[in-house]
């Protein structure tokens, strides 16, 4: 028998939207990397949150908030490739 309860779609629609959380952050920073010498990769990084929040809801979008963000300061702030930030 399927579930068809509202809690059961609720845990499809989160778990979509994680998925969509680590889709859309890492598609920014692809989309950062294919653009030689490019400008200031936030933009990028602030689309996918809002599509991810618009989406899949708060708490997906708190996930990739964490995500762009930590994706941000590692590999575009510097010291690159550190969680340090001067």
């Amino acid at each position: 028998m399927i579930d068809v309860s509202a809690s059961h779609y609720r845990r499809e629609r989160v778990a979509l939207g994680c998925f969509l959380a680590v889709a859309s952050v890492a598609a920014a920073h692809g989309m950062n990397l294919a653009i030689p010498n490019g400008i200031f990769p936030a933009p990028f990084f602030v689309l996918a949150v809002m599509l991810t929040v618009h989406i899949g809801g708060s708490w997906p979008g708190a996930l990739s908030f964490l995500l762009a963000s930590g994706t941000l300061d590692y590999f575009y702030v510097p010291p690159y490739h550190s969680w340090a930030i001067r």
